[in-house]
């Protein structure tokens, strides 16, 4: 038969004691929680945070400012951060696709610009416009201008243009010529990016890159731009085809000559006998 074990029942007084004995080991563990729980976060805080940099690398450089407009166009430069622009130029004819272009001034470049005598100018605003043929220096001839000639320009705080601004480190500037002037041109890389330099009088040739379909150029001072090519020269053979008309004539002209002669010698021959 099995026995049943019994427990003895605690007293009233027993029970009290035992609540209270839990109610202060409760008590310190509540007042010591806070404590730990700021010593958690505290450590949690001591981590070092995510970043895309690489650590001993030099920090990101600021986003530049970007500017989306149609030309021409007058915008305020953003010393601090820079300044890109991105801007739709006029099509050659009514309905052809625009030619686009970019320029990027990086906030180190625009923090230490010079003017034509090497002065340092404090820019305010950027200027891009198209200008007239018959408004800006003369094109090379033996090249075809296939947009509208472009200036770009720098204010100071008065609104006065910049007289040659110098660039260091230089500026990127972009052209995206339209699909139908590549086409025209034999193809992107016979397309060629001058910019004119009011100190020689030159337009002078910017060594350019072919990135996707834009010619792009480092450029150290801003004047006149323009993009050109070299109109295709269709060579002559070295001898023209011969051709009946022409051999007739050869042969009619020879029957004269032989004529002459024969007439000629007749003539002398009478007089002698005479």
């Amino acid at each position: 038969m099995r026995t049943l074990r019994q427990t003895p029942i605690k007293s009233p007084l027993m029970r009290l004691f035992t609540v209270s004995v839990l109610a202060l080991t409760l008590g310190a563990a509540l007042l010591g929680g806070p404590a730990r729980l700021g010593m958690a976060q505290s450590s949690l805080g001591t981590e070092p945070p995510t970043s895309s940099v690489p650590p001993g690398a030099p920090p990101l450089p600021p986003a530049p400012t970007v500017v989306t407009e149609t030309a021409p166009l007058n915008v305020t430069v953003d010393l601090n951060n820079g300044t890109t622009v991105l801007v739709t130029l006029p099509p050659a004819t009514p309905g052809a696709t625009p030619p686009e272009l970019s320029f990027s001034m990086p906030a180190a470049t625009l923090q230490n610009v010079t003017d034509r005598n090497g002065n340092p100018v404090v820019p305010n605003r950027l200027v891009i416009e198209p200008v007239d043929a018959s408004t800006a220096p003369t094109l090379p001839t033996n090249e075809i201008n296939l947009n509208d000639i472009i200036r770009i320009q720098l204010l100071d705080a008065n609104g006065n243009p910049i007289d040659r601004p110098n660039f260091n480190p230089p500026v990127v500037l972009c052209i995206t010529p339209p699909p139908d002037q590549v086409t025209a041109a034999g193809g992107i890389e016979n397309i060629t990016l001058r910019q004119f330099d009011s100190l020689t009088g030159v337009w002078e040739v910017l060594t350019s890159a072919v990135i996707g379909n834009q010619i792009c150029a480092n450029v150290t001072h801003l004047s006149f731009f323009a993009l050109t090519m070299v109109p295709a020269v269709v060579p002559l053979p070295a001898e023209l085809p011969s051709t009946g008309a022409v051999d007739m004539f050869r042969l009619e002209v020879l029957l004269v000559v032989i004529a002459v002669l024969w007439l000629g010698g007749t003539l002398v021959r009478k007089r002698g006998r005479a």
